[in-house]
């Protein structure tokens, strides 16, 4: 016979876990960014460069699914990032945070050649063909406050980029 169970024995009933606030989740990775930023060196910089942009390329090509947009080539995809400084994020766009005449930037249009330069050509299969990022300028957002970058564009079925290029030579 199965032993009863008893109140003080019964283990099994709902576990409280621990609630973390967005205050305390901000204040620590402001802490460690800060502590980050003081002794970043080259190889560390290129490291986290190179984790931040494999995480993009995932992330970009996970929402490149197929829609009836992408045979015109207008479906949207977005992507925002964090990253630990300033340096990391040029790094990793080879783009300078100031415009030429000292301004700082919040929003920059990226060539797509620049772009596949730094995160390489994204594209994935489809039951109707081969997605592929379509517009001729990547959106680029920073916000230097969050170090936070966002990137956007729009992709379609890779024909049409194909037909896209030869029209505009």
């Amino acid at each position: 016979m199965a032993p009863k169970r008893s109140a003080e024995n019964d283990q099994s009933g709902p576990q409280k876990k621990q609630k973390t606030t967005t205050a305390t989740a901000t204040a620590a990775l402001k802490a460690t960014s800060t502590s980050i930023d003081s002794s970043l060196h080259s190889t560390v910089i290129r490291d986290k460069a190179i984790k931040i942009r494999a995480s993009v390329y995932r992330l970009i090509k996970g929402q490149m699914t197929f829609m009836p947009a992408c045979r015109t080539g207008t479906s949207k995809w977005s992507c925002t990032q964090r990253v630990p400084n300033v340096t990391v994020f040029v790094r990793l766009f080879r783009v300078e945070p100031t415009a030429a005449n000292g301004k700082k930037w919040k929003q920059k249009k990226i060539p797509i050649d620049q772009f596949e330069r730094c995160f390489g050509e994204i594209s994935t299969p489809s039951r109707y063909g081969t997605l592929c990022v379509m517009d001729p300028y990547i959106i680029l957002k920073w916000n230097e406050a969050n170090n936070e970058f966002t990137i956007s564009g729009k992709y379609g079925l890779s024909e049409l980029r194909k037909y896209t290029d030869k029209e505009e030579e």
